[in-house]
Parts: structure tokens; C-alpha cells; sequence
């Protein structure tokens, strides 16, 4: 699969994440090692801690696949940012150089020309 061409501002990339005895899920982050050590973070917060080291026995990380969607530049409140993924309720947004995501209600965020955002 060709990965999308990305602006060089938006550095989030999507990564498919296996822990044993867990089904997979995906996880944006700014690298593998970042996505593992997000998994991990998650894990701990879960269950009984465990180190780094024995997690990465059991967890696995591979690029993953997104959305058409994911990386297009949008707005965000008037801010210019970078769509990541839609769940539930809310839109997941990148700013330029951000490392991580946050959320927005659907009706802060637009296309570039400001028109809403639909799925």
C-alpha cells in the first residue's frame, strides 16, 4: 500500500498496535516508538504495571492504514490543523508540528474554505 503524501507540518502517522491476549487497534503517533510507548501507557493504566521490556514481548507495532481523510489540512476553531480521525462524538485534530491530537465538537471545525465537515 502507497502512504499518502503528507504536508510536512502534519507528523502524525497511523500505526497498528498487537498485544497478546488484545485485539488490535490503531494508534496516531509521531513514530513507532511513540505508538508503543502510548500502548504501553495504556496498558499500565489498564492492568498491573509492567516494565517497557516485558511489554515489548508481547506487543507488536506495524505502520497501519487511515482514512482518505487523514492528514487533510482543515480548521479548527479558525486555526489551521490537521484532520486525524472522527469517532463517536468528536473530530480528532493535529496541530501544525504537534506530536499528539485532541478533540473538537464537529461544529468548531471546517474545511479549508469553511465549509462544515462532513463524513
Amino acid at each position: 500500500m502507497t502512504q499518502p503524501a503528507f504536508d510536512p507540518d502534519f507528523l502524525l502517522r497511523p500505526f497498528r498496535v498487537t498485544v497478546e491476549g488484545f485485539d488490535a487497534f490503531t494508534l496516531h503517533a509521531a513514530s513507532r516508538g511513540k505508538a508503543l510507548s502510548a500502548a504501553w501507557d495504556s496498558y499500565n493504566s489498564a492492568r498491573d504495571p509492567i516494565s517497557f521490556g516485558e511489554f515489548m514481548k508481547m506487543a507488536k507495532v506495524a505502520r497501519g492504514s487511515a482514512s482518505a481523510d487523514f492528514g487533510r489540512e482543515i480548521r479548527v476553531a479558525g486555526r489551521r490543523a490537521f484532520y486525524v480521525s472522527w469517532d463517536t462524538h468528536y473530530i480528532q485534530f493535529a496541530l501544525p508540528k504537534a506530536t499528539s491530537y485532541s478533540n473538537t465538537h464537529p461544529l468548531d471545525a471546517t474545511t479549508i474554505s469553511g465549509e462544515p465537515l462532513t463524513r
